[in-house]
């Protein structure tokens, strides 16, 4: 995890820290609304999918996330979190389907599950790449790559977190 200026405002600070505890970013923003917002219930955190398409080869080509066989196809997918009427981040990321497990694929495409949490029991290693805390309604950025156990990288992410999370608790 990059070292942590003191100029993060605390509970932006603790959030990282809490993130670096847990296998994906899906199950810790999960954890961190129950502990910090209580009134709001037993919601679970969903998605909704903005955008999942496959990146055309020259698209493909301008990223920096390259697949390793030329013909491995390679999508975009732009979703915002919820936690009932909650916005808690937006994210998009890269990600290679053929490298995921059975099914995990299409429940993506066509689901209300995060993509931490349909792949948190298959081994997800997370590796932050870089983040910055921001002004306005998103107050982190986050850059990370996820793997699936040793194997090579199946996503690159970009999470945006809602300035909301970080609100006093019980706000």
């Amino acid at each position: 995890m990059p070292s942590l200026s003191s100029a993060l405002p605390p509970l932006v600070a603790e959030f990282i820290a809490h993130l670096g505890t847990q296998r994906t970013a899906s199950r810790a923003l999960d954890l961190w609304c129950r502990a910090r917002f209580p009134a709001e219930g037993d919601l679970p955190v969903r998605v909704r999918v903005l955008s999942d398409r496959p990146l055309a080869p020259a698209e493909a080509r301008r990223c920096s996330f390259v697949a390793t066989d030329p013909e491995e196809e390679l999508r975009y997918r732009r979703v915002e979190i919820r936690r009932g009427a909650r916005l808690l981040s937006c994210a998009s990321n890269l990600y290679l389907p053929g490298r995921l497990p059975a099914g995990a694929a299409a429940e993506l495409r066509g689901g209300e599950r995060p993509f931490g949490l349909i792949l948190e029991d298959r081994g997800p290693v997370r590796r932050t790449l870089g983040l910055r805390a921001r002004q306005g309604a998103f107050a982190l950025t986050l850059d990370a790559e996820m793997a699936l156990g040793a194997a090579a990288a199946v996503a690159v992410l970009r999470e945006s977190y809602a300035a909301t999370l970080f609100t006093p608790a019980g706000g």
